[in-house]
């Protein structure tokens, strides 16, 4: 049996320990090393499992782009109208009419928005920021040891799906506010949860390649978003709602059944045999697999809403819950991926989400393409009901709610289906997670739970599982209970000096990067480029930036990779900005998309080096305040933009000195290059000063 007396959980990194020959120094931290150090296919499963909560992210993120853009109008009257001079709002009614004969294809058109204020048009996609700062703030108040991992990713899904779908059924423009700022608020932390998660269940060799995998998925949805768009544009409104939302309930169900916990959560809970042997279903306790489902399945459900807004309040409504919903998606699932891996694997792991996101973004255009016939209710429906398995349902009632025939959806659609086009893929996901996500192992140490811990671990390898077995017999009979161990919180940050000026200085930096990779697309309009084209190669240049940041992470130190990528994208958005004053378009748009690559990137490279300089027991609080920067940066985006078009591309200007200066910043921050993850802060101090003192 092991020694009671010594901790089960110690921070230095010893992967290379030889159990065998050395039993006296078994700790959980060499446990999760062995076990997790091949990242078997059961492992990549986990990741990619966690990972592709931010496929469905990015689509909420960017749907607004699609479904709130103002629509093409041709005159009807040539005698009193003309399209190249006639203000649209002087105009009779009968005077003019949209392009394709439908009203719904925007929530512009839908909702009788095209003379209203700017302010009013632009405050849905503004309630859906709002929402996800301010959930993030809320959710950041969660103790880590409170829920877990596979729980908070889990819910933020549910949520944010479930509030997707519910958009559909916008009958005002306030109402489809309202939801829009529910799913902000849901969503905000999704990215926290997956890379803690994610972080978490990989060996600290795999954590730099494990981390990019989240990311990489989303970009992809990101990516997909354009093609989801581009299929539905014919589509209403609401649809391209459904189409993001019904996958991500699927989802939320897939994860639900079928991830782990974090096996060093397990730890932490002092249950270090189910850390071993945690089951491959579903579990009664909340961790961080549930939060990404609650998030999906919520956003799914009320991007579906979407599509039975009458009018534009009820859409507005509905937008702002579905922005509640996936506020947290991010880091739920971030937390969830990054916790399930090994430290050698975390870095590309954590990539895989990322990825996910941007296929969701870029499959969003071809949705709302094939639906631009279509209402743009059921691109809400479309993206939302394969998250819970109501696709057939859903349709029937759509259907027969709208009145709207096959024959009539297909030549004339509404924006409303491209909501139900993006809805309804995000049901099918957020099942699939319910069903063979895994909690992280981490998450369940952290909460005594180390036995179920190690039975995460038997999951997500394999090849180790006897040596797994065999550790059962070895920990202590008595284990301290959830409720004699310690808590963190937030307030932790503010009570110890370290971590409060880690936290200040990443949150700095995050705000530049945030203000670069949310503004530059929505300045690239000022470049004179298709908006298409330039929504679809932004998306694709975020995909190499997935390859390059594992290689980056392995071979140079955190602090000088952060440091060169923002001093490259700095210089990269002020000569863009240089060459639009001299009108070499495009040039200028190719060094816009250096500046949007430099900001994925060094988003990527702070994802890792976040999780690396938090303890497990309030990584996830974190990573939600790494997550509110970004967002705070985001939602300085619209604002930056609009003086672009008063002095034409002088934001970019803005973005590039952005970056540049708030990234040198990092010199502040400790060097965590190749350190495995601590759990506790008093072991996270501990290490600290070992590493001080040897610098001395």
């Amino acid at each position: 049996m092991a020694n009671q007396s010594e901790p089960l959980l110690l921070s230095a990194d010893d992967s290379d320990i030889d159990h065998k020959t050395r039993p006296e120094e078994l700790t959980f931290d060499n446990i999760v090393e062995r076990s997790l150090s091949d990242f078997g296919f059961w492992q990549l499963f986990q990741v990619l499992l966690v990972g592709l909560a931010l496929f469905f992210d990015a689509q909420q993120i960017f749907i607004t782009v699609y479904t709130d853009a103002y629509p093409t109008w041709h005159c009807v009257n040539h005698t009193i109208c003309d399209h190249s001079t006639s203000d649209i709002c002087k105009l009779p009614r009968s005077a003019w009419e949209w392009d394709g004969g439908s009203t719904d294809k925007t929530v512009i058109s839908d909702f009788g928005l095209e003379c209203s204020s700017s302010l009013l048009r632009s405050m849905p996609s503004s309630a859906f920021y709002i929402g996800a700062i301010v959930g993030g703030f809320f959710l950041a108040f969660i103790p880590d040891d409170s829920l877990g991992r596979k729980k908070l990713v889990l819910f933020s899904n549910f949520a944010m799906s479930i509030t997707s779908i519910s958009v559909v059924f916008s009958t005002n423009v306030w109402i489809y506010i309202t939801l829009k700022f529910i799913i902000g608020f849901s969503r905000s932390q999704t990215w926290s949860y997956a890379l803690v998660l994610i972080s978490e269940r990989v060996s600290t060799k795999w954590r730099p390649r494990a981390t990019m995998i989240p990311f990489t998925f989303f970009v992809s949805g990101f990516m997909s978003l354009s093609g989801i768009a581009y299929l539905a544009q014919h589509s209403s409104w609401r649809y391209l709602y459904l189409y993001t939302a019904v996958p991500a309930i699927f989802y939320c169900i897939f994860l639900y059944l079928f991830r782990l916990e974090s096996p060093r959560w397990l730890h932490l809970q002092g249950n270090d045999e189910e850390a071993i042997h945690v089951p491959l279903l579903m579990y009664d306790s909340l961790g961080r697999k549930k939060l990404v489902l609650f998030s999906n399945f919520a956003m799914s459900i009320t991007s579906i809403s979407v599509v039975f807004s009458t009018n534009v309040w009820i859409y507005i409504t509905l937008k702002f819950i579905i922005g509640f919903s996936r506020s947290q998606t991010w880091s739920y699932a971030l937390v969830l991926i990054s916790e399930r891996v090994s430290t050698k694997w975390r870095p590309r792991a954590t990539m895989i989400p990322f990825t996910f996101f941007v296929s969701g973004f870029m499959s969003l255009s071809g949705i709302a393409y094939l639906a631009q016939h279509s209402s743009w209710r059921y691109l809400y429906l479309y993206t939302a009901v394969p998250q819970y398995s109501i696709v057939s349902s859903s349709t029937f009632s759509l259907q027969g709610l709208c009145h709207c025939p096959n024959r009539y959806l297909a030549q004339h659609s509404s924006w409303r289906y491209l909501y139900l086009y993006t809805a309804v893929p995000a049901i099918f996901y957020c099942i699939f997670l319910y069903l063979f996500a895994l909690e992280s192992p981490r998450w369940l140490h952290l909460q005594g739970n180390d036995e179920e811990a190690i039975h995460v671990l038997k999951c997500l390898s394999s090849k180790n599982k006897a040596y797994l077995e065999s550790l059962v017999s070895q920990l202590p009979v008595e284990q301290e209970t959830s409720e004699e161990l310690p808590r963190y919180s937030i307030k932790d940050f503010f009570f110890r000096k370290w971590a409060f000026r880690r936290i200040v200085v990443v949150m700095i930096i995050l705000f530049g990067l945030g203000i670069s990779y949310y503004g530059v697309p929505l300045a690239a309009r000022d470049i004179d480029v298709n908006i298409y084209l330039s929504e679809t190669l932004n998306a694709v240049v975020e995909l190499p930036t997935f390859i390059i940041t594992p290689i980056i992470l392995e071979r140079f130190s955190r602090r000088s990779s952060v440091l060169v990528n923002t001093l490259l994208g700095g210089a990269s958005g002020v000569l863009c900005f240089l060459l639009s004053v001299f009108r070499k378009t495009g040039i200028a748009f190719a060094f816009e998309l250096g500046t949007f690559f430099c900001a994925r990137t060094g988003f990527n490279l702070m994802a890792v080096y976040m999780v690396e300089m938090f303890p497990t027991c309030v990584r996830s609080s974190a990573i939600m305040m790494f997550r509110q920067a970004l967002v705070v940066g985001g939602a300085c985006c619209p604002l930056i933009a609009s003086i672009g078009r008063d002095l034409p591309s002088v934001s970019f200007a803005v973005f590039g000195v952005a970056m540049s200066g708030l990234g040198l910043f990092v010199l502040i921050l400790p060097e965590t290059k190749g350190s495995s993850l601590c759990d506790t802060m008093e072991e996270q101090e501990k290490r600290d000063q070992a590493i001080n003192t040897s610098h001395c």
